[in-house]
């Protein structure tokens, strides 16, 4: 029998942070709170699919579902939606399965060609849609989502690129368009990952360079390892302004390269006037003729 468990303890028992769980559950319509609020048996099998399928397969090895039609499966949770009230999670979830059995043919990876099963799960990459498996593809954590590997190259290749200056310009640069104002999706404990979200959004967006880039600070905590106790730490939000920048061509002024030829020119006068090859008078014509 399912023992109800709390927000935090799950995050410990998959050792991410209990804030991921909070937002990922929101975005899922779920009604939590913070990281004290328990979870029923579904929800923590929708954790366990999303933040740790060996965990899950662990769970479903021990307790194998009872045999049943698919067809009473959908009623079964229809009903248990009903009588919990509305719950978004529980339609959506009967919707993806119904979904599920109407695309079946998607029996292989797209990437690796391999078969789809127990313990090879059908993943789907959230920038391309592909059809793959875990070892085709990975989780962006300042994303908070699955891509595959080609995409994420495509993705870090993007954001590598990206200037970020915290003034309003970027050297040797000029402004060709702005594309608006960003801020970071999510609150991070480390603020690289924080503008490596920006970054993200420039990049998606056509932007080369993030000008005004500044960072919020605010406090996070958890409940300690040992239970006695809240642990605290700093979060970061980054956020600064995309725009499109391109290099200015800096010519050579042509007045300033003939003063300095005309200064050479003096020079080698006034060494001739010295060794007395020429007169003060010779020396003056020329050094006129030289000015005009």
């Amino acid at each position: 029998m399912y023992k109800p468990k709390r927000i935090y303890q799950i995050a410990r028992q998959i050792n991410i942070s209990h804030s991921e769980i909070v937002t990922f559950l929101k975005d899922k319509g779920l009604d939590v709170t913070n990281h004290m609020s328990p979870v029923d048996e579904e929800t923590y099998e929708l954790i366990l699919m999303n933040f740790a399928s060996d965990l899950y397969q662990q769970k479903l090895e021990q307790n194998p579902p009872l045999p049943q039609k698919k067809k009473d499966n959908f009623k079964l949770i229809g009903q248990s939606a009903q009588r919990r009230g509305p719950n978004k999670l529980a339609m959506k979830d009967l919707q993806e399965r119904e979904g599920l059995e109407k695309m079946g043919t998607v029996i292989n990876c797209k990437l690796c060609g391999k078969k789809f099963g127990i313990f090879r799960w059908r993943k789907e990459c959230t920038e391309c849609g592909k059809k793959i498996c875990s070892d085709c593809s990975q989780r962006v954590s300042y994303l908070r989502r699955r891509v595959c590997n080609p995409c994420s190259d495509k993705i870090w290749d993007g954001i590598y690129d990206i200037k970020v200056v915290r003034s309003d310009h970027v050297g040797g640069h000029s402004i060709s368009k702005s594309l608006g104002s960003i801020d970071g999706d999510f609150w991070e404990r480390d603020l690289d990952e924080s503008l490596s979200n920006i970054k993200y959004q420039a990049f998606k967006s056509g932007a080369n360079a993030i000008v005004s880039y500044s960072y919020s600070k605010d406090t996070g905590s958890e409940p300690s390892e040992n239970g006695k106790g809240t642990h605290h730490f700093t979060i970061f939000q980054a956020s600064g302004e995309a725009v499109i920048i391109k290099k200015v061509e800096h010519r050579k002024s042509t007045k300033t390269k003939k003063h300095s030829e005309i200064g050479t020119e003096l020079s080698k006068l006034s060494v001739l006037k010295d060794k007395g090859v020429l007169t003060q008078e010779e020396y003056n014509r020329a050094k006129e003729k030289l000015l005009k």
